[in-house]
């Protein structure tokens, strides 16, 4: 009966080289669609930033219109760089200025800050006159639309003149459209545009003799001088200056107004203030006391015609310093932003307010390009740039390489046998078989003899034939035992067992044999690092020459062909090594 191949397990595959190539293809993966992508998001933006033409020094720009419409050609921000702005579609123009003058005042006393915030119309107290009696108790100017009318008296102190028709609002609720006079239930239509002025807290002008104007605030005190830290000089940037007196209390004949950007406290008795200009001296006879609104105050200043310094070297006029007056404002080179955080509507609320309904105009440091009026932009710093560009550019280049060489290496140097088995070759030629699944392992590592799938079945001896048999003679018939073995760690161990010619046919290799010749080829492999060994024994009682063949091959770490020659005599026939 011919011999029959035992079957064979596919063993697990090494999981380091297994791990460091799905590792590698991923890298190399994310590394090129991240390339692809910040083409368009990084390097394009980056070429043209340095390519733009924009003076590097921050100017001031000031908002003069806005709109917010749908389906425009052009937006001041776009949420998403990649496509075209649709919907949300903000457009603000501004002027474009050089930067005014700073100012600190000293010795001050009686500091207050009063401020005077935009009124939202959308909060105001609503009421449903389309309930029962619920509008019974109306009074002052409401803005209402089928029955649902808002107080605009409670924000408002509004101008106007009531002569439309007259309605009941608990018999005519649904005809209460636009804005009515209401004085209980019974509502007068207001028919022409009128004017309406929010609600400010009054403006202490007692001893007063600066007023400084930031944002929609008012900054109020009595200060004994004020000094300029830098001189505008019109349109070209201006220069910083030793501390320069500009106003004292005793010689300048009025007290001080101006328009700031920031006003901040300095210690006790001192303000620092920047960018300020439209600076004038106003004469306190004309400053009512002891209380004022911000009506009367607006009035007075843009009613004041004695300029701080008539040379315009300190607090200049707005026109003295303007570049452009019309120009486009973007919030960067793109006009977009790629966050998806809603940055652009947090824009619009900090960039776009143009000065409608008695509010201050956004004021903020803007980029120009000295040879076109057609844009301003918001954000432009190219040192920032520079380091994006590089970290975007070094970062997925570095990890694309250094993924696609590993990959060409594993190529190269790994293989994979008939089994399945990996092996890495450069592996095994720079440390001695320690790659790919073949490397050495010591005793407490590998798996017992317990842990091995066994086939054991009677057949021929497989050196051929028995002792003494002449050549050619036909293989002998006498029983023993082959042995297969596959390890889900260890690589396969062909053991083959055969009685010799004197030894009865009938007698069967004992378990005790078969656990010793198991555990002999097992520590033979483990020790020598080959691929497969094939040992043959023409008598089992050699068994225990094979254990002691295999512990002198793991000492000496030679392979088992040098072993066999030390114990030639030991009753060992043939050992031999194959691949697997």
């Amino acid at each position: 009966m011919g011999r029959r191949e035992p079957p064979r397990t596919l063993m697990e595959q090494n999981r380091r080289l297994c791990g460091a190539i799905c590792l590698c293809q991923l890298t190399a993966v994310l590394s090129s669609v991240s390339l692809i992508y910040l083409s368009v998001a990084v390097y394009m933006p980056s070429h043209r930033a340095f390519h733009s033409g924009f003076a590097a020094t921050p100017v001031m720009c000031q908002t003069q219109r806005t709109n917010d419409v749908n389906n425009c050609n052009w937006a001041s921000c776009g949420e998403w760089c990649l496509t075209k702005t649709t919907g949300f579609c903000p457009q603000m123009h501004v002027a474009v200025r050089q930067n005014a003058t700073d100012l600190l005042l000293s010795n001050c006393s009686s500091l207050s800050n009063v401020s005077c915030p935009p009124a939202d119309p959308t909060s105001v107290k609503r009421y449903n006159c389309n309930q029962g009696s619920e509008c019974d108790e109306l009074h002052g100017v409401f803005n209402c639309s089928l029955g649902h009318c808002g107080n605009y008296s409670e924000r408002f102190l509004c101008h106007y003149k009531a002569d439309g028709v007259v309605l009941n609002t608990e018999k005519d609720n649904m005809k209460l459209n636009g804005f009515f006079e209401c004085n209980r239930s019974i509502c007068t239509k207001i028919k022409r545009p009128f004017s309406c002025d929010r609600y400010c807290p009054k403006i202490t002008t007692t001893s007063m003799n600066v007023f400084l104007m930031y944002e929609d605030s008012l900054f109020t005190g009595e200060c004994r001088e004020a000094f300029a830290l830098n001189q505008a000089r019109g349109g070209e940037p201006g220069v910083p200056v030793e501390p320069t007196e500009v106003w004292h209390e005793d010689r300048s004949g009025g007290a001080l107004l101006a328009s700031c950007l920031s006003v901040v406290r300095v210690g006790n008795n001192s303000l620092r203030a920047t960018d300020c200009l439209n600076g004038t001296v106003l004469d306190e006879k004309l400053i009512p006391q002891p209380y004022m609104n911000f009506t009367t105050f607006w009035s007075l200043y843009g009613g004041s015609s004695r300029p701080l310094d008539p040379e315009g070297r300190f607090l200049p006029p707005q026109r003295a310093l303007t570049i452009y007056n019309h120009s486009r404002l973007y919030i960067n080179l793109e006009g977009c932003v790629n966050t998806l955080r809603g940055e652009c509507r947090d824009f619009l609320a900090s960039h776009g307010r143009d000065g409608a309904n008695q509010t201050a105009q956004s004021r903020f440091p803007c980029y120009y390009h000295p040879d076109d009026s057609f844009m301003a932009i918001a954000r432009f710093d190219l040192d920032k740039t520079l380091r994006e560009l590089l970290i975007a550019t070094v970062v997925p280049t570095v990890l694309f390489v250094v993924s696609f060489v590993t990959l060409v290496c594993i190529t190269k140097y790994v293989t994979v046998d008939d089994a399945g088995r990996m092996q890495c070759t450069l592996c095994s030629a720079l440390c001695g078989g320690c790659g790919g699944g073949a490397g050495r392992q010591d005793d407490s590592d590998g798996p017992g003899p317990e842990s091995l799938l066994m086939n054991s079945k009677h057949q021929r001896s497989s050196h051929g034939g028995l002792p003494g048999a002449p050549p050619g003679a036909p293989p002998a018939t006498a029983p023993g035992l082959d042995l297969a073995m596959d390890s889900p760690l260890i690589i396969p161990v062909r053991l083959s067992v055969s009685a010799p010619a004197s030894a009865p046919t009938s007698a069967p290799a004992s378990a005790e044999s078969v656990r010793r010749a198991e555990a002999a080829a097992l520590s033979a492999v483990q020790a020598t690092g080959r691929e497969a060994v094939y040992v043959e024994l023409s008598d089992p009682a050699g068994l225990g020459a094979a254990a002691e063949l295999a512990r002198a091959a793991r000492a000496k770490q030679v392979g088992p062909d040098k072993a066999a020659e030390d114990f030639g005599s030991s009753g060992v026939d043939t050992i031999t090594t194959k691949p697997g």
